[in-house]
């Protein structure tokens, strides 16, 4: 029998709470004796400490344009969805999820399947809030990844089908490097899918005297 003053569409908190207990003995309380705001912790070297969506880049950050940054790109990541991707390249940071595929909800009949991407940005993924709605930069970015994912993917095997991509940029670093890394976390999640493809889709920004997506 169900619960009367159940919410089952959101997370309940627990009954009661108690209040945490700190042990002193597990920090050394004369490392932060005369610290102050603004100031690094744990003895950490101001370079160290990178803020998202910094307003001027440091010297320690600030990179050549014939330099290739680091990426880390780990698979998946969301356990509810068929395939998911995270990748990081220096100040853009992307997350991607891929559910299906699934049987289309439109009446007729395709002898290919679809692909359906949708991009969302974080409210803190730039330095102005962004407002929490879909926007042009939102439908231009999935137009553009779309664009790169369908010669890969098999969709001559998914008639009717549709494969929904799910993408959050959490860290803006423009919108061409967002690009860049939107689709070679998409591809890979496409592969961590089992979706069978031509191959996967490697992507990068270009730095020159126009900025480039290849």
């Amino acid at each position: 029998m169900a619960q009367s003053g159940f919410d089952r569409r959101r997370v309940n908190g627990p009954t009661e709470s108690f209040q945490p207990n700190f042990d002193d003995d597990l920090e050394d309380a004369s490392l932060y004796k005369g610290w102050k705001l603004g100031q690094t912790r744990r003895k950490r070297r101001a370079e160290d400490i990178r803020p998202i969506c910094a307003m001027n880049i440091s010297s320690a950050h600030a990179r050549h344009s014939t330099k290739v940054t680091q990426t880390v790109l780990k698979q998946g990541l969301v356990n509810q969805a068929n395939g998911s991707a995270y990748i990081e390249t220096e100040r853009t940071k992307v997350a991607c999820a891929v559910y299906g595929p699934r049987q289309s909800k439109s009446s007729a009949y395709h002898e290919v399947g679809k692909l359906s991407v949708e991009v969302k940005f974080t409210p803190f993924s730039s330095i102005v809030r962004r407002v929490p709605i879909r926007d042009a930069e939102d439908r231009s970015i999935a137009a553009l990844v779309q664009q790169a994912l369908t010669p890969s993917v098999r969709l001559d095997l998914l008639p009717k089908s549709v494969i929904d991509i799910s993408i959050t940029i959490i860290e803006c670093d423009g919108i061409e490097s967002c690009v860049a890394a939107a689709t070679v976390a998409a591809s890979t999640s496409l592969a961590k899918a089992g979706i069978e493809m031509f191959g996967l889709v490697v992507s990068c920004a270009a730095v020159g005297s126009t900025l480039v997506v290849l």
